[in-house]
């Protein structure tokens, strides 16, 4: 129970600094930005895998990276997909990121256990 409120708090305190803190002013997302976001992710959840092999061993780590390479391969068709779907409905660059925070909070809250 601990732990599921631990997880619960990180997502929410990571949706309030992205929401509130990062993102104030509407702007189109630069190739640097997004490269250097990019960068980070990549970075952490590497960090992350280099942790859990260093704590749980070569098992839960190799499981945690294939994991973690498979989500990035799917992360690209999802990215063309959301490319179509802001093409289709000729949403400006500058407002492409609140867009896709408030459809992902949707997301979130739909599939919210009752």
């Amino acid at each position: 129970m601990w732990v599921r409120g631990g997880v619960l708090a990180v997502i929410l305190a990571a949706l309030a600094v992205d929401l509130f803190a990062f993102r104030r002013d509407a702007h189109e997302v630069s190739i640097r930005e997004a490269a250097t976001t990019s960068a980070v992710s990549v970075a952490l959840g590497l960090s992350f895998g280099i942790g859990v092999w260093r704590f749980a061993g070569g098992q839960p780590a190799g499981e945690y990276f294939a994991g973690h390479l498979i989500e990035k391969a799917l992360s690209v068709e999802t990215i063309f997909v959301f490319a179509l779907i802001l093409g289709y409905f000729s949403v400006p660059p500058r407002y492409q990121h609140r867009v896709l925070v408030f459809g992902g909070l949707g997301a979130l809250v739909l599939r919210a256990p009752k």
